[in-house]
């Protein structure tokens, strides 16, 4: 059995489409915020890597570190930067605008999860029901790290004490193409290629199925397994923190 969580997601940023968005660099550190939400970023270099890494993906507010170390935040994760000089060592860029000045997107608010529970489980249509009801929000999924542990952890310690239960889940976005439910031996409907209906969606990487998975199965109601959850384990650890398709 599961018990689905819907995420509700408050969309109050516009991403940036016109002018050149450019990193304002200064030394300094975020120092309020969710940063155990922040990713280390290994592949880069030296500092001129990181920003550009920073640059290229539309989630990432700033970066920080120097020529040994890069730090990506997302845009939801920092709430204050604290400036320094060179000899603490660490620099901080942050995205501004062609005026480099903070684009007015993103001077307030901008990301906000709610995630919404329920012990007798909530339907994917409920929870869209109740995304589509409330002001610019809708059934999301996650573009990177940071996102991705801030709902698998909040999804978690919503039900802290083991249940009897496979699995536990969080329904997130994402719907099998009716194509793929009519001739799912296609070359088209391989893994995520099957789904779509991804808003503000940039990055896929960690949508991975876990074997047997994606499931163009008809339950025994007659159901099409179109919808996308994410699972964490309580009896079935194969699943933990795969998406999974169901009805």
């Amino acid at each position: 059995m599961i018990v689905p969580v819907c995420i509700l997601f408050f969309l109050f940023f516009t991403p940036i489409t016109n002018g050149t968005v450019n990193m304002l660099l200064f030394w300094g550190y975020p120092s309020a915020g969710v940063l155990q939400y922040c990713t280390q970023n290994t592949t880069v270099v030296d500092f001129s890597g990181c920003m550009e890494a920073c640059l290229e993906t539309d989630s990432c507010m700033l970066s920080y570190g120097n020529d040994t170390t890069c730090i990506l935040c997302d845009i939801y994760t920092v709430t204050a930067i604290t400036q320094t000089d060179s000899s603490n060592g660490i620099k901080v860029a942050v995205k501004v605008n062609g005026q480099n000045s903070c684009p007015v997107d993103v001077g307030s608010n901008v990301y906000t999860f709610t995630i919404s529970s329920s012990t007798q489980g909530v339907s994917r249509n409920n929870a869209t029901v109740i995304c589509n009801t409330t002001t610019n929000a809708w059934l999301t999924g996650f573009n990177g790290i940071a996102e991705f542990n801030y709902i698998f952890d909040t999804a978690r310690s919503l039900f802290p004490t083991p249940l009897n239960y496979q699995y536990l889940s969080v329904w997130i976005s994402g719907l099998m193409r009716s194509t793929c439910v009519d001739a799912p031996e296609t070359t088209n409907c391989t893994g995520l290629a099957a789904f779509g209906e991804f808003q503000v969606q940039t990055n896929w990487d960690l949508y991975k199925f876990p074997s047997g998975y994606p499931n163009f199965t008809i339950t025994s109601s007659g159901y099409y397994q179109r919808c996308l959850q994410l699972a964490w384990s309580q009896q079935l650890t194969a699943y933990n923190g795969m998406v999974l398709n169901a009805a």
